[in-house]
C-alpha cells in the first residue's frame, strides 16, 4: 500500500520533472521559432498574469468546495494539451493566445498540491522538506535530459519532450490523495482580508524581491550560456547542479526552521542570491558559475521553505488553499511578471552583465525587508 509521503513525493517528482525539462529550455524553443529577447519576455511575463488572475479564482473555488485532487487531475491535462497546441503556432499572436490557454491550465497546480502537502504536514503525517525534496531530485533529472536530448538534435525536440513530461505530471496528480476540507462557504472579502493585513503584504514584498531577482536567469541563463560557446549538456550540468544544492536544504528543513525560523530562512536566501547574481555577473568559467549555482540552495531553497512555513502558520486554516495560491500568485506570479519584460530590455539594451549586476540591488531590498519582517512578526496566526 502506498504511503501518504510516497504519493505526495511522487507529485513532486513529476510536475518538477516537467519543470526540469521547460524553465531551462522554454526559451530556447521559442528563440528557435524567431522570437526576440523582447518578444520572449513578454511571452513569459503574460503567462504569469494569466496564471495569477485564474490561479485566484480556482483557488477560491477549492476553498468553498473543498476539492483539490480533482481540480489538479483536469488542469493536468488542459496544460498538457496546451503545450502540444504550441506547435501550431505560427504568428506571435498565436503564441499568446496558447499561451493564456497553458497558463490557466498551469495555475492552480502548485498552489493546490501543496496545500494537500501542507494538509498532511499539519496532521503529521508528512514533513514539507523530505516531501519536496523529490521534486528537487526530479527537476535535476529533467534539466540534464533536456540538455542530452537537445545536443546535437534540433530545437524543436525541446516542445515534444515537455509535452511527454506533462503527460507524467497527471500521473503523479492522479496518484495524490483525495485530501479535501469541508468546505467552506467564503466570502472574497476574507481572501481581500487576508492579503491586506499589513504584516502579510511586508512578507510578500520581501519574498517577491528576492523572487524577481531570478528573472535574468530564468528567462535568459541558458540563451546566454549558449551564445558564449558552453554546451547544452555543461548548461544543463549548471542548471541540475543548482537544483541538487536544494536537497539539503529540503532535508534538514525541520531541524533549520526551528533552529532559525522561517523569516531568517528568507533573509538567507536573500543574503545569498546577492552574491550569486555578482558571481553570475562576472564571469563564464564554469568553476565560477557553479559556485554561484550552488547558492540556488539558498537563493530558492531556504526562501521557499521559510515563505511556506511562514503562509502555514499565518493564515487560517479555511483559508489554507486561498493562502498558498496569494503567496504564488503575488510573490512570485505577479512580481515576476512585472519584473520579466523590464529584465527583457535591460537584457537587450545593457547586456547580461550589468542585468546579472541589476538582479542584486533586488536581493538587496529583500534582504532588508526580511529583518523588518522578522522585527514585525509575533509568529501567531492573524485573525479574520
Amino acid at each position: 500500500m502506498m504511503t501518504i509521503p510516497f504519493r505526495l513525493s511522487t507529485s513532486y517528482w513529476t510536475y518538477f520533472f516537467y519543470g526540469g525539462i521547460s524553465m531551462p529550455w522554454w526559451p530556447v524553443w521559442l528563440s528557435s521559432r524567431g522570437l526576440s529577447e523582447v518578444e520572449i519576455a513578454d511571452l513569459l511575463a503574460f503567462e504569469r498574469l494569466v496564471i495569477v488572475a485564474a490561479s485566484l479564482v480556482v483557488a477560491h473555488y477549492a476553498d468553498r468546495t473543498g476539492h483539490r485532487r480533482r481540480i489538479l487531475l483536469l488542469f493536468a491535462a488542459g496544460m498538457t494539451v496546451g503545450y502540444a497546441m504550441f506547435g501550431l503556432a505560427a504568428a506571435y499572436w498565436h503564441f499568446f493566445a496558447v499561451a493564456a490557454f497553458t497558463a490557466v491550465c498551469r495555475s492552480p497546480l502548485i498552489p493546490l498540491s501543496d496545500s494537500i502537502t501542507m494538509a498532511h504536514v499539519r496532521k503529521g503525517d508528512a514533513e514539507y522538506g523530505k516531501v519536496r525534496l523529490w521534486g528537487t531530485i526530479s527537476f535535476i533529472i529533467g534539466s540534464y535530459l533536456g540538455g542530452v536530448i537537445l545536443e546535437g538534435r534540433v530545437d524543436e525536440m525541446i516542445l515534444w519532450a515537455i509535452v511527454v513530461s506533462c503527460g507524467f505530471a497527471v500521473f503523479g496528480f492522479f496518484l495524490l490523495p483525495d485530501t479535501r476540507s469541508e468546505g467552506h462557504v467564503q466570502r472574497l472579502s476574507a481572501g481581500v482580508q487576508l492579503a491586506t493585513r499589513p504584516i502579510f503584504l511586508l512578507f510578500v514584498a520581501t519574498v517577491a524581491f528576492s523572487m524577481t531577482s531570478h528573472s535574468a536567469v530564468y528567462a535568459f541563463g541558458s540563451l546566454y550560456w549558449r551564445g558564449v560557446g558552453i554546451p547544452e549538456s555543461t548548461i544543463s550540468f549548471l542548471w541540475a547542479f543548482g537544483a541538487a544544492s536544494e536537497i539539503f536544504v529540503f532535508w534538514k528543513g525541520a531541524f533549520l526552521l526551528k533552529r532559525f525560523g522561517p523569516v531568517l530562512l528568507i533573509f538567507s536566501g536573500a543574503v545569498a542570491a546577492i552574491l550569486r547574481w555578482y558571481l553570475t555577473g562576472i564571469s563564464t568559467d564554469i568553476a565560477v558559475l557553479t559556485s554561484a549555482q550552488a547558492l540556488h540552495a539558498f537563493t530558492f531553497g531556504a526562501a521557499h521553505l521559510g515563505g511556506m512555513t511562514f503562509i502555514s502558520r499565518i493564515a487560517p486554516e479555511e483559508l489554507q488553499a486561498t493562502a498558498q495560491t496569494l503567496y504564488s500568485a503575488l510573490a512570485m506570479g505577479t512580481a515576476m511578471a512585472l519584473m520579466t519584460p523590464v529584465t527583457g530590455r535591460l537584457y537587450a539594451t545593457l547586456g547580461p552583465e550589468q542585468t546579472f549586476f541589476a538582479m542584486m540591488a533586488l536581493a538587496g531590498i529583500s534582504a532588508v525587508l526580511a529583518l523588518i519582517l522578522q522585527w514585525r512578526w509575533n509568529g501567531r496566526q492573524v485573525s479574520i
